[in-house]
C-alpha cells in the first residue's frame, strides 16, 4: 500500500497536464454524434433506408474500443511516468516525443477520451430532438383538416406572392400562417388602411401584425413535403431545421391579449428593418436592390432569378447572404471606433456586441450569421481578458451552441459551408502557408482560397452536384471589394434617412462594383467547362477525399519539419564557427528543394482529391422511375459502349412542319453500304462518360409545373449525368413532355445527343416546340414504330407497338403511344407508356411470346381503369408492376379495377404516389428494387 501511495503522489505532482483547444475536441465529438443519430433517423441514403444503422453501430463499437485502449494507455503511461521518471524522446519523420518524461501519451489520452465523451453527448442530444420531433409530428393535424389554434408571432414574412406569419405555439410547437391582407382582422394599431376592401400589398400584414403579438389562427392545415426523389429538395427537413411542424393557410387572423401588443425590442427591430428596405427600394436601381437587400438586411425574396443563378453557378452565391465578412466588418468596426474614442475593452465590446447580437436578430438570425456573432463575441471576450483570440476555438464554441440549440442545423447546406469555409481558413489555411513558408500577401491569400474550396468542396457536391472550376479564381476578383458594397450600402440606407438623392450617391460605388461582379461572373461563364457535374458522392468517396487532405496535411508538415531540423544546428559553438557561404548556400538549397517537394505534393493530393469524387462507373443496370407527380420520367442506365439505331428514320432536313434547319439534314452516323436513314446506324463516338450510357424515357407532369427544373434536373445531376444519349418520347402529352422540353430549352448543364419520337406523331402540333428546341440545341430527331431497335451499351430497347400504318384515331394522342421493350441480360422490363386496352390487345395477339420473358411491367396510363388489361398481364405475367402517379390525383388513377387486375395477375405493385421514386438495378441474375420513401 506504501508504494501505490508513493506512485500516486508522484503521478499527483507531476506538471499540470493541458489538453489543448479542448473545445475543438469536444465539438468534432458532438458533431460527429449528432451526424451518426441523425443519418440513421432520417433512415435515407441514396441506395436503401437504413443503411447506416450496420455502420453507425460499428463505428460505436470501436470507438468504445478505442476507448478502453486509451484509458489503459494513459493509466501505464502514468505509472510508468511515476516508477520511471526519465525522458525519452523519438524521432519520427521530424515528430519529437518524450515517451515517459512528459507524459504525451496521457495527453493523448485525455483529448481522445474528451473526443468520445463528446461523441455520446451529441448522439444523446440529437436522438432526443428526433423524437421530440417524431411525437409533435403524430400530434399535428392532418393534411388539409380544419383547425384553429393561438400562438405569438414570431416573425414576419414578406413575398411578391403571399405573406406568411411564424407562430410559436404551445400545441404544435412553431407553424407557418399562410395569410392575407384582408383575413387579419382586430388589430390595435389603427392603422389607416385596416378597413380597406383594396387587395393586400405585400406589406399589408406587417402593418397589421407586431412581433410578440398574440394571435388566434383559423384555416386549413398542411404538411411540408419531403423529397421524393434524389436530388429534390427535402421541404420537411428545412422547415423541422427552422423548428417549424405544418403550415397553416389562414382564413382567419385576429389579435388576443390584453392590448394586442408585441415586443418593443423585436417588433421594432423588425420595423427598423423594413424602413432600411424600403429605403434601399428608392435609391437603388432595380438590378441592384435584391442583391443590397440580401447582403445588408437578409431579404432574398426581391433578388432577381438571373442574377441570383449567375452568381450560384460561378461559386459566389455565399456573397448574398450575412455572413462572416459582413458581420466582421460592422462589429470589428464599431468596436474599433469605439477603442479608439477612448472606451475601455469591457464596455467597447459590449456595446459593439449588443449592436451586432440586434443586428443579426433584426436580419433573421440565420446559422452563418449566429456563428459569425458568437465568433466575434468570443474575440470581444478575449481582448477584455487578455487572453489570445484562437479562431478554432471560437468556432467551436460556436458549433458546439448551434448544434445543442438547434440539432438539426447540421444537415444544412448553409451551415456546413460557413463552418467548413471558417475551418479552411483556420485549419489548412493556416498549415499551408506554414508548411510553405510564403511570405508575399497574395501567396497566402492564393493558399487561402484554395484551402476553403477544398474543405467545401464535398459540401457543395453533396448538396448542388455540380462544382464552379474558376470558382477560386473568380473569389480572389470578388470578395476583396465585398466590403466595399456593403458599406456603401449602409452609408446609403443612412444617407437615405436623411436625403434620398444622398442616399443615392452614397451607394454609387457598390452599384457599379455590382456590375463589375456581374461582367466578371459572365465572362468566367463563357470559359469551356465552366461548371462540372459530378454528381452526389457516397459517402465511402467523402470519408476518401478528407483522408486524402489529412494525409496530404501531414506529409506537408513532415517534409517542412525534417528541412527546419536539418538546416538548424544544435551547437552554439559550431553554429558561430562554419557558417561559411557555401554552407549557407547548401541550406537555401535543402529549403528550396523541401518547398518544391511541398508544393508538389500539395498539387498531387489537390487533384486526387478531386479524382476521387468523379462518378463512380456504372455496374449492371439501373432502372429509376421517378416520382414526377401525375407523369411519367423513366431514366435508364448501364455500362457505357457503342450507340448503335436499327430501323430508326431520321428527320429530313427539309420536311416542311416537321423540324428543317439545316443541321438535322445529315445523320451523324457511319451508313452500311446502300443504306438509308432508316437502316442499321453505328454513331459515331461514345458517351462523354464511357463508364455509362443514359436513356430517358418521357419526362412530363401535369401537376408539377416546374418539374425540370425542381426534380427532373437535381436527379440528373445528382447521378452526375451531363448527357443524355437517347431521351425517347412515348407521346406527345404535357404529362410526358413537359420536363424534356425543359432540358432542352433552358438546362445548359444538360445535353441530350439524340431525341426519339413516335412515327406515328408526325405532324402532330403537340411535338413542334419539342422538335424546334431540339433543333435549337443541335439535337438529332429520329422516328420509331414496332421493329425498330436502339442499343445502348449493354442495354437494348426494342419497340413493339404500334406499326407504321397502325389504324389508330388521330383525335385520341395515347394511340399513339409508343411500348418499348427494355433488355439487359437476363432482366426484362414492358414500359407501356399511356397505350389504351386495344393497344394491349393487338399487342398481345403480336407478340405473346416476346411479352412472355417480362419480368416488370410500367402500368399503362398511370394505372387507368382502361389500360391494363388482362390479356396484356396473361401475356407477359410480370413479377413486378410500377404505377406512375399524382397521390390525390383527379383523375382517380390508379383505379381500383385495375389494381385489382395486376394483383390476380401475381403482381407486387409499387406505387411512385405513396413510395416516391421506384429504383430497379439488375446485376447478372439478381434484380434488386426499393422505393425512396420506403426502402428495400
Amino acid at each position: 500500500m506504501n508504494k501505490i501511495w508513493i506512485i500516486c503522489k508522484r503521478i499527483s505532482e507531476k506538471e499540470e497536464i493541458i489538453i489543448k483547444r479542448p473545445l475543438f475536441a469536444a465539438a468534432m465529438g458532438f458533431v460527429l454524434g449528432e451526424v451518426c443519430v441523425w443519418c440513421a433517423e432520417s433512415g435515407r441514403n441514396q441506395n436503401t433506408v437504413g443503411s447506416h444503422i450496420p455502420a453507425i453501430a460499428a463505428a460505436v463499437f470501436a470507438a468504445v474500443m478505442i476507448v478502453i485502449l486509451v484509458i489503459a494507455i494513459v493509466a501505464a503511461a502514468g505509472f510508468a511516468d511515476a516508477l520511471f521518471p526519465v525522458d525519452i524522446e523519438t524521432d519520427f519523420w521530424g515528430w519529437k516525443r518524450k515517451i515517459c518524461g512528459k507524459s504525451r501519451s496521457m495527453y493523448s489520452g485525455l483529448w481522445i477520451l474528451l473526443l468520445f465523451c463528446a461523441f455520446l453527448s451529441g448522439c444523446f442530444r440529437m436522438r432526443q430532438v428526433t423524437e421530440w420531433w417524431n411525437h409533435l409530428e403524430a400530434l399535428c393535424p392532418e393534411e388539409g383538416e380544419w383547425i384553429q389554434i393561438t400562438g405569438r408571432v414570431s416573425h414576419i414574412l414578406e413575398t411578391t406572392w403571399s405573406d406568411a406569419v411564424e407562430l410559436e405555439t404551445e400545441e404544435y410547437g412553431k407553424i407557418l400562417v399562410y395569410v392575407e391582407g384582408e383575413a387579419v382582422a382586430g388589430s390595435q394599431r389603427g392603422t389607416d388602411n385596416w378597413d380597406s376592401q383594396e387587395p393586400a400589398e405585400a406589406s399589408s400584414v406587417a402593418k397589421k401584425l407586431q412581433i410578440g403579438q398574440w394571435v388566434e389562427a383559423e384555416g386549413e392545415a398542411g404538411c411540408f413535403e419531403p423529397a421524393r426523389n434524389p436530388g429534390q429538395f427535402d421541404f420537411k427537413q428545412y422547415y423541422r431545421s427552422r423548428g417549424i411542424s405544418m403550415s397553416l393557410s389562414a382564413d382567419r387572423l385576429e389579435s388576443r391579449g390584453a392590448n394586442g401588443m408585441g415586443s418593443p425590442y423585436f417588433d421594432g427591430l423588425y420595423r427598423f428593418r423594413c424602413r432600411c428596405s424600403q429605403i434601399l427600394e428608392q435609391i437603388c436601381e432595380a438590378v441592384d436592390r435584391g442583391i443590397f437587400q440580401a447582403a445588408i438586411l437578409g431579404e432574398k425574396g426581391g433578388m432577381d432569378s438571373e442574377i441570383r443563378d449567375l452568381y450560384q453557378k460561378n461559386g459566389i452565391s455565399h456573397m448574398l447572404a450575412i455572413s462572416g465578412l459582413h458581420l466582421s466588418m460592422i462589429g470589428m468596426g464599431l468596436y474599433r471606433l469605439l477603442r479608439k474614442s477612448g472606451m475601455g475593452y469591457g464596455l467597447a465590446g459590449s456595446v459593439a456586441g449588443a449592436v451586432i447580437v440586434s443586428y443579426g436578430v433584426m436580419t433573421g438570425g440565420s446559422g452563418s450569421a449566429v456563428r459569425a456573432i458568437i465568433m466575434l463575441l468570443a474575440s470581444f471576450l478575449a481582448a477584455y481578458l487578455g487572453r489570445t483570440y484562437d479562431l478554432l476555438s471560437a468556432l467551436s464554441l460556436a458549433a458546439l451552441l448551434l448544434s445543442w440549440a438547434n440539432p438539426l442545423l447540421i444537415g444544412q447546406s448553409g451551415f456546413q459551408l460557413s463552418f467548413g469555409a471558417v475551418l479552411g481558413i483556420g485549419l489548412l489555411g493556416e498549415e499551408f502557408v506554414r508548411s510553405l513558408k510564403v511570405h508575399r500577401s497574395w501567396e497566402k491569400t492564393l493558399l487561402v482560397s484554395l484551402s476553403v474550396q477544398l474543405m467545401t468542396c464535398p459540401i457543395v457536391l453533396y448538396h448542388y452536384f455540380q462544382y464552379p472550376v474558376y470558382g477560386i479564381f473568380l473569389n480572389l476578383l470578388v470578395v476583396p471589394l465585398m466590403g466595399y458594397v456593403v458599406l456603401s450600402g449602409l452609408l446609403g440606407i443612412a444617407a437615405g434617412f436623411l436625403s434620398l438623392p444622398l442616399g443615392t450617391a452614397a451607394v454609387g460605388s457598390g452599384h457599379y462594383i455590382l456590375q463589375w461582379y456581374q461582367v466578371l461572373c459572365q465572362i468566367f461563364a463563357r470559359f469551356p467547362g465552366g461548371q462540372a457535374v459530378f454528381g452526389r458522392p457516397k459517402w465511402i468517396q467523402i470519408a476518401v477525399y478528407y483522408g486524402i487532405l489529412a494525409a496530404m496535411v501531414l506529409g506537408m508538415r513532415g517534409i517542412m519539419r525534417k528541412s527546419d531540423d536539418s538546416g538548424n544546428r544544435s551547437d552554439e559553438n559550431e553554429r558561430n564557427i562554419v557558417l561559411s557561404g557555401r554552407e549557407n548556400r547548401k541550406d537555401k538549397t535543402k529549403a528550396r528543394k523541401s518547398g518544391w517537394t511541398a508544393f508538389g505534393m500539395l498539387t498531387a493530393g489537390t487533384i486526387s482529391c478531386f479524382i476521387c469524387l468523379s462518378p463512380l462507373r456504372q455496374k449492371g443496370c439501373d432502372a429509376v422511375f421517378l416520382d414526377v407527380g401525375q407523369g411519367d420520367g423513366i431514366v435508364i442506365q448501364c455500362e457505357g459502349g457503342m450507340l448503335q439505331m436499327c430501323g430508326l428514320e431520321l428527320a429530313d432536313r427539309g420536311s416542311s412542319g416537321e423540324i428543317g434547319g439545316e443541321n438535322n439534314g445529315q445523320a451523324s452516323c457511319d451508313q452500311e453500304a446502300g443504306a438509308d436513314t432508316a437502316g442499321e446506324a453505328v454513331l459515331k463516338g461514345r458517351t462523354r462518360n464511357p463508364g455509362r450510357a443514359v436513356i430517358l424515357v418521357d419526362g412530363g407532369s401535369t401537376s408539377e409545373k416546374k418539374l425540370g427544373k425542381n426534380r427532373l434536373e437535381p436527379y440528373l445531376k445528382s447521378c452526375g449525368i451531363g448527357m443524355i444519349d437517347f431521351a425517347l418520347v412515348s407521346h406527345g402529352d404535357e404529362d410526358h413532355i413537359s420536363g424534356l422540353r425543359y432540358l432542352l430549352e433552358e438546362c445548359e448543364k444538360i445535353t441530350i445527343r439524340h431525341l426519339v419520337l413516335p412515327e406515328l406523331g408526325k405532324g402532330d402540333s403537340a411535338y413542334d416546340r419539342l422538335i424546334q428546341a431540339a433543333v435549337t440545341a443541335g439535337t438529332q430527331i429520329w422516328y420509331m414504330d414496332a421493329g425498330d431497335r436502339i442499343q445502348a451499351g449493354g442495354c437494348e430497347l426494342t419497340c413493339l407497338y404500334p406499326q407504321k400504318g397502325e389504324e389508330i384515331d388521330a383525335s385520341d394522342r395515347n394511340q399513339q403511344s409508343l411500348i418499348l421493350q427494355v433488355d439487359y441480360g437476363s432482366f426484362h422490363m414492358l414500359l407501356t407508356g399511356d397505350a389504351d386496352e386495344e393497344g394491349e390487345r393487338r399487342l398481345a395477339a403480336r407478340q405473346g411470346e416476346q411479352l412472355a420473358r417480362i419480368q416488370v411491367l410500367k402500368a399503362a396510363h398511370h394505372g387507368s381503369r382502361y389500360s391494363n388489361s388482362e390479356e396484356l398481364l396473361d401475356a407477359a405475367q410480370p413479377d413486378l408492376a410500377v404505377i406512375s402517379y399524382q397521390k390525390g390525383n383527379s383523375y382517380g388513377h390508379p383505379h381500383k379495377e385495375a389494381v385489382e387486375r395486376m394483383e390476380q395477375a401475381g403482381c407486387e405493385i409499387l406505387k411512385t404516389g405513396e413510395q416516391g421514386a421506384v429504383f430497379l438495378h439488375a446485376e447478372g441474375e439478381m434484380l434488386r428494387y426499393w422505393t425512396y420513401l420506403q426502402g428495400e
